[in-house]
């Protein structure tokens, strides 16, 4: 499990830094809960996950990120195909040096080929200038 976890992670990553938000979009199941420390928003079309990705991007590009490293911190025992995983973001400089991180915890779903992200919660966002991207209203159709 971990190792698929962390190719998928991998990614969602990889994919986020290119810019490839229909590929990062494809990992997730929708509506999807999303709570940002203390706003919670529901995304109910992948649309709207686009429109974020977009804006959290230009936040990263703006904070001076060259690059993102995902670290599994834990991985809950599945229940009903269900589980968790607590991830550590590690945010690089353009020289590789760790400058911040952001926490996450995933709620994931195996459903055997493939693993769906149902929810997530960011427990900690990196500097005070990414904490306002995000509106602090529910996102709807």
């Amino acid at each position: 499990m971990y190792t698929r976890l962390h190719a998928l992670l991998s990614d969602l990553t990889q994919r986020f830094q290119t810019g490839d938000f229909a590929g990062v979009i494809g990992h997730y199941d929708f509506p999807l809960p999303l709570e940002m420390e203390d706003r919670k928003v529901l995304v109910t079309r992948p649309a709207e996950m686009e429109r974020l990705l977009r804006d959290l991007h230009a936040a990263r590009r703006h904070a001076r990120f060259a690059a993102t490293e995902p670290e599994i911190m834990a991985v809950e025992l599945p229940r009903r195909s269900r589980f968790r995983v607590w991830v550590r973001y590690h945010h690089l400089d353009a020289a590789g040096l760790r400058i911040d991180h952001s926490d996450r915890i995933f709620h994931c779903r195996d459903r055997g080929a493939r693993v769906l992200i149902e929810g997530l919660q960011v427990t900690r966002l990196p500097r005070a200038e990414m904490r306002t991207w995000l509106p602090p209203r529910r996102i709807s159709a």
